[in-house]
């Protein structure tokens, strides 16, 4: 959508939503002069001059990361809410509902509230098009200060940010946060980002701040000694998952009702025993990470948690769309993996929680993803393929996906839509089998809404 087709006046929830969307991608159909350190920041910041620096009115936590990144920033803001505190929670892209980015105590921003934000954002909007160099802002910088905007308006006592892309140039970076988490790092987002694992790490190293403290998930050597090389010389504290914070699973076996799990701190003998309703291995990764940040915070902040407080938040964390359950003959699975890693790792959760079951894979992706890692990575373990693609702009098309497939030798169903491809997938699946749909958030979130689980969908899509 082009911003010159943004609604004149904000007056009904798909206007707020069309005003967003019509600023979508503006900043890579500018010159090159535009993609310089100093201007993508400093628009932002003028943006946040102009609406007085609601920013500046919250302490926050600020979360990069390849994969990982969303469930652990829920995790933290369940957590500090269960200590009592009204926590903002902005993560993106959303499953259903655009309000889904913009949360205070878990609870989506009101259709009324995003209206009112989006109209008070709208003048920024033609200011910053008419009276300055900048330009009109994208969507994504509009989401971050209604986000921001939002929580000031609440008197938030803390907000938990996740990072769009990167991190040292994404406009979440703005902010001066209590801690930087670094989750998990791998390959994605390379014409963006870089080709190797040390380019993407320095990217998502940005956000750790000159004498700043930062949480990192236990990292692959190449992606450790960029976060440590930076830390240094930023002279920040840097703890580790694995090293300060280690975990050891006390489930015998992997239980779709969860897992529990011993969390073992640095030079303490005594172990914090803590349940997460959060299934497979990569979770765990994210429940420590998770905790090693909210027990810092018990020696510094004006937020306190509490260890009953830590187990009573990650007992009570909900995260749609990831390794979601859906019981059933045949069970479906529901989970936004999206490149090489990612799927890997879902490949070994399914083998964890369902060994020996035959899986009907039901897959699509974005046009800006790996394909050929992702399948070279999952399709081994399936016994049957559907081809779909989801109804973003950005979808890969199904023609596109086949000559990828083809090599694979595993029985191949083409269907025009992900709802198509799950009743597709009923069909083919046996009872006693598994279901699988996957290769992008845009995918899970079709899947929930195709076996009828999505509460809340917006009519209109970005």
């Amino acid at each position: 959508m082009d911003a010159s087709r943004a609604p004149q006046s904000i007056t009904s929830y798909a206007d707020a939503l069309n005003f967003l969307y019509a600023h979508a991608n503006y900043d890579q159909r500018r010159g090159p002069e535009y993609a310089s350190d100093v201007a993508k920041l400093a628009k932002f910041r003028y943006m946040l001059q102009y609406l007085n620096h609601p920013e500046e009115s919250f302490p926050s936590l600020l979360i990069a990361g390849t994969k990982g990144k969303g469930s652990t920033a829920v995790m933290l803001a369940t957590i500090l809410q269960a200590g009592g505190y009204r926590v903002g929670l902005y993560s993106q892209p959303h499953l259903h509902s655009y309000r889904e980015r913009v949360q205070i105590d878990r609870q989506l921003i009101s259709r009324e509230n995003l209206i009112r934000l989006a109209r008070h954002l709208q003048p920024l909007s033609r200011h910053m098009e008419t009276e300055t160099e900048y330009g009109p802002p994208t969507t994504f910088e509009l989401g971050t200060a209604l986000a921001f905007l939002a929580f000031a308006q609440h008197q938030v006592d803390i907000a938990v940010v996740e990072v769009g892309i990167g991190g040292r140039l994404d406009v979440t970076n703005v902010l001066n946060p209590l801690i930087s988490v670094i989750t998990s790092i791998s390959l994605d987002h390379t014409n963006v980002l870089g080709a190797t694992i040390p380019q993407i790490a320095w990217e998502k190293a940005g956000i750790i701040k000159p004498h700043g403290r930062v949480v990192s998930s236990p990292q692959v050597p190449a992606a450790q000694e960029v976060i440590q090389r930076v830390g240094i010389e930023r002279q920040a504290e840097l703890r580790q998952a694995g090293r300060d914070l280690s975990w050891q699973v006390l489930d015998a076996h992997p239980s779709l009702a969860g897992q529990h799990l011993a969390l073992y701190q640095l030079q303490q003998e005594s172990a914090l025993e803590i349940y997460s309703p959060l299934l497979g291995q990569h979770q765990q990764e994210n429940i420590t990470v998770a905790a090693l940040a909210a027990l810092w915070l018990r020696e510094f902040a004006p937020v306190s948690v509490s260890l009953e407080t830590l187990k009573a938040g990650l007992a009570r964390t909900w995260w749609p769309g990831r390794f979601e359950v859906v019981p059933g003959r045949p069970v479906v699975v529901i989970d936004g993996a999206h490149n090489g890693d990612s799927a890997f790792r879902l490949r070994q959760a399914l083998a964890d929680y369902f060994p020996d079951q035959p899986i009907t894979l039901v897959v699509g992706f974005s046009s800006d993803k790996e394909t050929g890692a992702f399948l070279d990575a999952l399709v081994p373990g399936c016994h049957e393929i559907i081809l779909t693609r989801s109804h973003h702009p950005r979808a890969t098309s199904i023609q596109n996906l086949q000559k990828y497939a083809a090599h694979f030798g595993v029985p191949t169903h083409l269907s025009h839509d992900v709802a198509e491809g799950m009743h597709m997938a009923q069909e083919l699946c046996s009872p006693g089998g598994v279901i699988c749909a996957t290769g992008s958030l845009f995918v899970a979130a079709e899947a929930r809404e195709a076996l009828g689980l999505a509460e809340d969908m917006d009519e209109i899509r970005s």
